[in-house]
């Protein structure tokens, strides 16, 4: 008996365009965990720390999309300083005491973390459907 013998190269590629929207799932999964978080916890000071770090994937999801990096080395040397100077300023509580007590106060609701995961499921899910009718074929020419 012979086997049939699958091609060792594809005989066809499929590319697909996605737009800068493909970014936010980072934001979608954080939503959907804080939202779980936040709907189980009894501890009133967690919700100040999930807004924080809600915020911080949110700055770092804008951050993304609104810039085209031609070198990797600039963007996650900017990001990474950028990144540390929002943890300094959400994280260290004294930072501002000498400002007149200014304080940040990011608390959001477990029903925020809901409807931005529902938002951002409901948009990304069209994109993945409508990225399943929009593509190029490229086939073998021989």
């Amino acid at each position: 008996m012979s086997e049939i013998k699958k091609p060792k190269h594809p005989s066809e590629i499929y590319i697909r365009s996605y737009p800068k929207i493909i970014f936010f799932w980072p934001l979608l999964i954080t939503s959907f965990i804080l939202w779980i978080i936040e709907a189980l916890s009894t501890d009133p000071e967690i919700s100040g720390v999930l807004g924080m770090v809600w915020f911080i994937v949110f700055f770092v999801n804008i951050f993304i999309t609104a810039f085209d990096f031609s070198s990797t080395k600039f963007f996650v040397l900017i990001l990474a300083i950028v990144i540390i100077l929002l943890l300094v300023v959400f994280l260290v509580p004294g930072l501002f005491a000498n400002l007149g007590g200014l304080r940040i106060d990011l608390t959001l609701t477990w029903q925020f973390y809901v409807v931005m995961t529902l938002i951002l499921a409901f948009i990304l899910g069209i994109v993945i459907i409508s990225t399943r009718f929009e593509y190029y074929k490229v086939e073998r020419n021989e």
